[in-house]
């Protein structure tokens, strides 16, 4: 939402003036929605059944498909875990099975063994369908206003 009319008149030019390009990163951000849920579901099923993983998402993808929790247990001592991959410090690229180490017991010490992931999860109760237009929408909005403050800051 536009406070000011500055802000009103960039918002209106950059409807006019790039209104293709926003559609096309509008478009491509909702492939890459449709295509991180699917690579999700395809590792939880896999690891669910015990299957070879031939693929890891990354906490890219597990957010954006609205699965951001990944959960784990220690084999030794049977503890379970659950960490929102929202509030690691690590680069949205990295891949899933690569926390593995940082997620290993501390209890188990000096030998233990390396945590097993049993899959990533939405948060509890948020089952509410998906529009991934108005997400997509909403990426590339929040996206060319952030280089646009960028920008700012640098002039």
């Amino acid at each position: 939402m536009a406070h000011t009319v500055s802000d009103q008149k960039r918002i209106a030019r950059d409807a006019d003036v790039n209104a293709e390009d926003i559609a096309r990163q509008t478009a491509t951000v909702r492939e890459d929605l449709e295509f991180a849920g699917e690579v999700v579901d395809i590792w939880n099923s896999r690891l669910a059944a015990g299957r070879e993983l031939f693929l890891s998402p990354t906490i890219r993808a597990a957010i954006f498909a609205r699965k951001p929790y990944l959960t784990f247990y220690c084999p030794a001592c049977h503890v379970t875990g659950r960490v929102d991959l929202r509030e690691i410090d690590r680069h949205r690229g990295t891949s899933i099975t690569s926390l593995i180490p940082a997620l290993s017991c501390r209890r188990c010490v000096p030998n233990a063994p390396f945590a097993r992931l049993t899959g990533l999860e939405g948060a509890a109760g948020d089952e509410r369908p998906r529009n991934l237009d108005i997400e997509a929408m909403m990426i590339v909005r929040d996206a060319r206003s952030a280089a646009i403050r960028q920008r700012r800051e640098e002039e």
